[in-house]
């Protein structure tokens, strides 16, 4: 009857109350869930409407392919700022090609580029990777990941003359590089040049002449 049908119902709650409350292998203070922070989002469409090209540097960098964060819940996982960032392309974890990932590290040891000339050198690599803009994720668990700790990178960032802290969006602060030193790797053009070369053709004379203009 109904009151079978309710005590059912009741009996069923009780016993899947842990997939309801996210407690099926954790407590309700360490739930088994994800929640990705609010800031993510909004971080991300703040770079997007800056409508500016090229590629965001997630700080500090760990060069495997797993993250840490001190979320409400906790996270401990595949690193996944590539799919929470769609404004621009993303680096935030190593190529797995040795030439990139020993250049990559020079992020993670960047602090320990005290001389003016070091910062110049710095300075090339954030433009051999295009990077327009840093977030600096302060919610990253670094002593889990062995990386340097945020706080240590933000005040580097902010000695740098060519980078300027843009905006702070909940733990994420995000960084610009100023417009003289940002590296554009493909560079555009309205005069071009044309050349054409073969067994009766030959325009080298025309470079000689229009030195200003690239060729294609």
């Amino acid at each position: 009857g109904l009151k079978s049908r309710k005590r059912k119902i009741i009996i069923f709650g009780i016993y899947h109350w842990p997939f309801w409350t996210g407690t099926l292998f954790g407590t309700l203070e360490k739930r088994n869930f994800v929640e990705t922070p609010s800031y993510y989002e909004q971080a991300n469409l703040w770079i997007k409407n800056e409508k500016k090209d090229g590629n965001i540097l997630h700080l500090p960098l760990t060069l495997t392919e797993s993250s840490i964060y001190r979320w409400q819940y906790g996270y401990s996982g595949a690193e996944s700022n590539a799919i929470f960032f769609t404004s621009n392309p993303s680096i935030s974890m190593g190529f797995y090609l040795s030439y990139l990932d020993d250049a990559l590290q020079g992020f993670d040891l960047m602090t320990s580029f005290g001389q003016i000339e070091y910062r110049q050198y710095l300075k090339e690599l954030f433009r051999a990777f295009n990077v327009r803009f840093i977030v600096l994720h302060n919610d990253i668990n670094w002593q889990a990941l062995d990386v340097q700790s945020p706080e240590k990178i933000g005040k580097f960032l902010d000695s740098l003359p060519f980078f300027k802290k843009q905006k702070e969006i909940g733990a994420l602060t995000i960084y610009e590089i100023d417009e003289s030193s940002y590296l554009n790797k493909i560079y555009l053009s309205s005069n071009f040049n044309y050349a054409l070369f073969g067994k009766n053709y030959n325009s080298w004379f025309w470079f000689l002449k229009s030195s200003s203009y690239p060729f294609l």
